[in-house]
């Protein structure tokens, strides 16, 4: 794996592993995949979470180093989880997961197998994905196609088709914790690929506020995830995007937004969060959005 993707696909897989030893009356999810999908020896320290009084000191502790950070992730981990089972239950045939990482959704949430489901991502994180879902599963899912691909330099309307994917069929794609990562013009290809594809296909994907990305001082509380992301000569995190101006955004790219969730509206779905003493982050918000396809065909 490069850094950078390895870091990212093992710390969310980590922290779902962790929510999965929450009591099941509060936690968000649920996921058997994440531990293993962590490798055996983190997966066994990940082990130890199951026993409350190491796991709750140490998500406090996270939680006053980043607040709302850990709650934001856990709202998008369940949002994306909903909007997949909903997809499912509507008829849903091909289900494209960008930037799959460590991502377990294709295994787990029941129905996907009924799907094909192409994840994509880049090859040396699928090479170590690949090894790992064998030693926990032994024959990988046959409706599971990986899709290698670097988003900067590879073109998705070449390889998501030369990996079988119908571009006709009813999709939907979860493009998870990735846009802030990639150039802007690759955020906008991405953009325009599903934007082209059949009216009524659905896209469901994060964005980190371009205010967060530009103005350390606009959430002084997170001063260290932006110095972590931001400074530097390469900084990791390079594109965001406007609330205010997202239906616009998307609009130029075919796409009709359904929901823009942010803080409140994820607190509105999940307030367990709020018997947890957890609250939600503003810096990153997710929207569904719909394919309304070409004028022509209305």
């Amino acid at each position: 794996m490069t850094f950078k993707a390895k870091s990212t696909a093992i710390g969310t897989a980590a922290l779902r592993a962790i929510e999965s030893h929450t009591a099941p009356e509060q936690r968000l999810f649920g996921d058997p995949f994440a531990r293993p999908l962590c490798g055996p020896f983190l997966g066994s320290l990940l082990s130890l979470f199951a026993l409350r009084h190491l796991r709750e000191p140490l998500l406090r502790l996270r939680e006053r180093r980043t607040p709302g950070l850990l709650g934001l992730l856990l709202c998008r981990f369940a949002y994306l989880d909903d909007v997949l089972r909903e997809a499912l239950a509507d008829g849903v045939q091909s289900v494209i997961i960008l930037g799959a990482g460590l991502d377990s959704r294709a295994y787990r949430i029941p129905g996907a197998d009924a799907a094909r489901v192409f994840e994509v991502d880049h090859p040396s994180v699928q090479e170590v994905k690949r090894a790992r879902l064998r030693r926990h599963l032994g024959d990988l899912p046959s409706h599971v196609r990986f899709v290698p691909i670097d988003f900067d330099t590879q073109d998705l309307a070449v390889e998501l088709p030369a990996a079988g994917y119908d571009p006709e069929s009813r999709s939907l794609f979860i493009w998870e914790g990735v846009s802030q990562y990639v150039s802007r013009a690759a955020l906008e290809d991405t953009l325009r690929y599903v934007g082209g594809t059949a009216a009524g296909n659905l896209l469901a994907f994060s964005y980190v506020l371009q205010r967060f990305i530009d103005d350390r001082s606009a959430f002084p509380e997170l001063h260290e995830l932006w110095d972590q992301m931001r400074e530097g000569d390469d900084p990791l995190w390079k594109c965001g995007l406007h609330p205010e101006h997202i239906a616009g955004t998307l609009a130029g790219f075919s796409l009709r937004v359904q929901e823009d969730m942010g803080a409140s509206e994820h607190l509105a779905r999940y307030p367990v969060l709020k018997q947890r003493s957890l609250d939600v982050s503003e810096i990153e918000r997710i929207v569904l959005a719909e394919v309304r396809g070409s004028p022509a065909s209305g």
